[in-house]
């Protein structure tokens, strides 16, 4: 049997996170849309679009599969590479940091991090992570989005191709300091609040490296729902973006400002459209994501060790 190495370690990880996060999206497609065309919606025009927003009192309709159908395929698509390079360069920073050896668990190590200096590494990690699949993430929001929300075409292909064509390559990164913005501190509430989950776990009932699907699905859930609800603001400002109703975050806030008559509040308010859905949909996707993940990543593991 062949010692685990940082590259197989990284390939399973890698793996496993495409195969999850791929699955989590696909599932929830549909609430994301509706979630996506409320926030458009919100705005007073959006750019180029067709003015079909989806919203409640129109929710059960003949077009309304049609409509939560809008950029399945780019997003589900994108989300392989995403979830991939996400998840293979957080467990490798995490593993890194911690100083373990390649396929070593904190317990066999002998080392019992404290909840600052664990906290700590998942952050970066988390951070990392993030980083990292921003290369796949970015361009599949910008052309999910304009899909959802009916801007420039009706397929992938064509929406990459007008961007090009207007905006050039740089025009699929289009709001990528506002998906970072929001992005980064998701993961860092995602991570840091679910390791701390799976550590009180192991704590109380002695784990074994592998948290029970149930637990997973229950820690998961509650870590996405409260990372979603927080970072809410963000995806709103990385929604106007994408749409092209507004060039960066800044002008977005002065957009919100002069149409809410000088109410902070009101700009409150509209920065929080669609938190609900979204507070939800990460709930979901985080329930069907994580158990799956581990499920998958120990399934790995196990086939390295047999090998």
């Amino acid at each position: 049997m062949a010692p685990p190495t940082w590259a197989s370690e990284f390939k399973g990880n890698f793996c496993a996170g495409g195969a999850a996060l791929a699955l989590a999206y696909a599932t929830m497609h549909p609430l994301d849309t509706f979630k996506t065309q409320v926030q458009a919606a919100s705005t007073s025009t959006m750019a180029g679009g067709t003015g079909s927003a989806l919203t409640l009192n129109r929710l059960f309709t003949q077009e309304t599969g049609r409509m939560l159908s809008r950029g399945f395929v780019a997003s589900v698509t994108g989300a392989a590479p995403q979830g991939a390079l996400r998840f293979g360069t957080y467990e490798l920073c995490k593993a890194h940091l911690l100083g373990l050896e390649p396929g070593q668990r904190p317990e066999e190590a002998g080392l019992t991090p404290g909840v600052l200096q664990a906290a700590g590494i998942s952050a970066v990690s988390a951070v990392a992570g993030d980083l990292a699949s921003s290369v796949a993430k970015v361009p599949r929001e910008v052309i999910t989005t304009r899909l959802q929300t009916g801007l420039y075409g009706n397929s992938a292909t064509e929406v990459a191709q007008v961007i090009i064509k207007t905006e050039g390559p740089q025009g699929l990164f289009r709001g990528f300091a506002s998906t970072t913005a929001r992005d980064a501190p998701f993961m860092v509430i995602l991570f840091v609040t679910y390791e701390n989950f799976r550590r009180a776990h192991e704590r109380i009932w002695s784990g074994e490296g592998k948290v029970p699907t149930a637990a997973s699905t229950i820690f998961g859930g509650l870590s996405g729902g409260l990372a979603g609800f927080l970072t809410s603001p963000f995806d709103a400002m990385k929604t106007r973006i994408m749409t092209g109703k507004d060039k960066g975050m800044r002008a977005v806030l002065r957009t919100l400002y002069t149409e809410q008559g000088g109410s902070m509040g009101g700009v409150g308010r509209k920065l929080f459209v669609g938190a609900g859905a979204r507070s939800v949909w990460w709930l979901c996707v985080c329930s069907i994501f994580f158990p799956t993940y581990e499920a998958l990543k120990h399934t790995f593991a196990q086939g390295r060790r047999v090998d």
